[in-house]
């Protein structure tokens, strides 16, 4: 598939493998497990995603309409998305709500093509399969799925507001280099990850592995973890892996040790975020500038169009090079 085949021709339908992760009474017990996935899920694959499924208390909040969300690449090389929420109260003595986990699993190519990349826009298609029927009595055999491509052209979304921006830049420049990092006490997880997908190049986002609305688990590891402000967990979780970490509130960034490339010290403000994204910090100063101005429109197409391969030399020249504002709207 080429470049421009990637971009510019939409896909009306995409078929999917799925799973779900929930706990239902059967003569196999009440734990949690996957009760259902397609035959079409490798062995491998279903382990990948048991391994990041939230079981018991492990959405981050608790309320009866908490969601969780999760999206890796599988050992298959397909792409998973996992939609979690609370479906009624728990049937064993544990109390609480039953966790209930819907996860769809796309060919690479198709999540390039027909949902650029873009792990919210395939969430997006798959909350669908969430349905009441489903989360009060999840079945106990599934085949593959049909999700279809929601039209939400990258041009559309809004800039982030200007508290946000450099912020924002420090978790792109993260993403960008693939240096693990967590995020405490974002009060919108979601949006703020949208701005980031829309802002990171396509090359980098069809790798991407994010989560937010769950709890940390060391069986959990992510490029980009959304986590409530700090919890009892965090330093334990913190132990098991070198991860930097962005304190939302206060805009600290603990960098993860010391081979971390910043000068200044452990902590800096989020500002440093070209320092972080080293050979990459041209495309930084493009995202900030595009953001600054509100031109949204080129950003979003210049990051569409920057496939294979994502090099600091070709991020470098497409910053230098965008198109002109009208071809960056066609």
């Amino acid at each position: 598939m080429d470049r421009e085949s990637v971009v510019m021709f939409p896909v009306a339908s995409v078929a999917a493998e799925q799973a779900i992760f929930t706990s239902i009474r059967s003569p196999l017990g009440t734990g949690y497990r996957l009760v259902a996935a397609s035959p079409g899920l490798s062995g491998e694959d279903r382990q990948a995603i048991v391994r990041v499924a939230p079981s018991h208390g492990n959405l981050a909040r608790e309320t009866a309409d908490a969601t969780g969300f999760a999206t890796l690449p599988l050992p298959s090389g397909r792409r998973a998305v996992l939609l979690a929420c609370h479906a009624g109260p728990e049937h064993t003595n544990r109390g609480g709500f039953r966790v209930h986990t819907q996860a769809v699993a796309i060919d690479p190519d198709d999540f390039a093509c027909a949902f650029r990349g873009d792990a919210l826009r395939l969430a997006d298609a798959a909350r669908v399969l969430l349905t009441p029927e489903t989360l009060r009595s999840p079945p106990i055999s599934l085949g593959r799925t049909v999700l279809l491509p929601h039209d939400e052209p990258g041009g559309g979304l809004a800039a982030p507001p200007e508290a946000e921006q450099e912020r924002l830049a420090v978790v792109l420049a993260a993403a960008l280099v693939a240096r693990p990092l967590l995020v405490l006490g974002h009060p919108q997880p979601e949006q703020a990850l949208r701005w980031i997908l829309a802002a990171l190049p396509l090359g980098g986002r069809v790798r991407f592995s994010t989560t937010f609305g769950l709890k940390l688990a060391s069986s959990r590891s992510f490029d980009v973890t959304w986590a409530e402000a700090a919890s009892a967990e965090l330093a334990r979780w913190l132990s098991d892996r070198p991860c930097a970490v962005l304190d939302w509130a206060s805009g600290l960034f603990a960098p993860a040790g010391a081979e971390t490339a910043v000068a200044g010290g452990p902590e800096f403000g989020p500002g440093d975020a070209a320092a972080l994204a080293g050979d990459c910090r041209a495309w930084i100063a493009f995202a900030r500038r595009c953001w600054a101005e509100g031109d949204t429109g080129t950003l979003h197409a210049v990051a569409d169009r920057l496939r294979e391969p994502v090099t600091p030399a070709s991020l470098a020249l497409a910053a230098l090079n965008p198109p002109p504002p009208a071809a960056a709207e066609d």
